[in-house]
């Protein structure tokens, strides 16, 4: 496994401490996202594990770019939600967010892949978790 996604991947599950995802540690998702992002290259799978980060942490964008990298640090800045009480203004703003990136950016490209690959995680979750949800 490269250096710097183990970097990354430990990077994020020190940051997330304690924070469940459901009933396990939230390593568990980042390590699904990242698997699904795996046959799109390291740095799609480094964004995995640390796209929760800046939005679920005290970690800042210019800690991020400092140890990883300006295209990993924009991409992940790209999928982060803004801090909106009300879900669906927050959802609508990503959304707006993500539908006008430029794919031809790296940081722009991986972050569509990394976000992709999150939302089908959190389905194939919520579909084995609480059928309930996912009917």
């Amino acid at each position: 496994m490269n250096d710097r996604y183990l970097q990354a991947q430990a990077f994020a599950k020190e940051r997330h401490g304690e924070q469940k995802y459901g009933d396990y540690p939230y390593y568990i998702h980042l390590d699904a996202v990242a698997e699904l992002a795996s046959p799109y290259g390291t740095d799609a799978m480094i964004v995995a594990q640390l796209h929760d980060v800046i939005e679920d942490t005290e970690t800042t964008f210019d800690e991020l770019a400092d140890v990883f990298g300006y295209t990993i640090a924009d991409a992940v800045n790209y999928v982060t939600d803004v801090k909106l009480e009300d879900r669906a203004k927050r959802k609508l703003e990503i959304n707006q967010r993500l539908f006008s990136l430029n794919p031809a950016e790296d940081a722009a490209r991986l972050a569509l892949i990394v976000k992709a690959c999150d939302r089908l995680a959190n389905v194939r979750s919520s579909s084995n978790s609480s059928r309930r949800h996912y009917l």
